[in-house]
């Protein structure tokens, strides 16, 4: 899983000489353990982050399935880091592209959604009439709308000098 290791050091941020998967089994049933080799240990998923885990599966998922594949992950950024999370929506859009899949989420991740192009972003609401569907909206309007203006932030933008410093003040 050269390609996996290549992701999850990319991903995770940590330079991995191996990721792979070995067989386990029971009595009544088989199954494959994430392993992971770097800083000179092996590992097993039992000794993983679940983020870590978690992220090793889906690659080799995503990197393993039928090309053209259909695949939705709910919330994935869950035991994530931002910059994991920045560069796990990174590996989605490039798995697509690259395995022809159509990847759908849904995310309450800033960080995923800073990381998606303006046409990769919908967001759906659902009110008494039904569910309404927003297009290319920013990731900033979709991060106050997640966070209904209670993120702590304000961001102002200013076209010159004058304003900048007036606003500094």
């Amino acid at each position: 899983m050269e390609d996996g290791k290549k992701w999850a050091s990319s991903i995770l941020g940590n330079n991995y000489d191996e990721v792979f998967f070995q067989g386990v089994e029971s009595a009544t049933r088989k199954a494959e353990l994430g392993m992971a080799r770097r800083l000179y240990a092996v590992y097993s998923e039992n000794n993983m982050g679940f983020g870590e885990g978690r992220v090793i599966h889906t690659i080799r998922l995503l990197e393993s399935c039928p090309v053209q594949s259909l695949v939705i992950l709910e919330e994935p950024e869950t035991s994530l880091h931002e910059f994991a999370q920045y560069e796990f929506t990174k590996y989605l859009m490039d798995v697509s592209f690259r395995r022809g899949h159509q990847v759908i989420f849904s995310t309450h991740s800033s960080a995923m959604i800073r990381a998606l192009p303006p046409e990769g972003r919908k967001m759906l609401a659902r009110d008494r009439d039904g569910v309404k569907v927003y297009d290319r909206l920013s990731s900033i309007h979709l991060r106050n709308t997640l966070t209904e203006g209670n993120d702590g932030h304000l961001i102002v933008c200013v076209e010159d000098t004058f304003c900048s410093i007036f606003l500094g003040r």
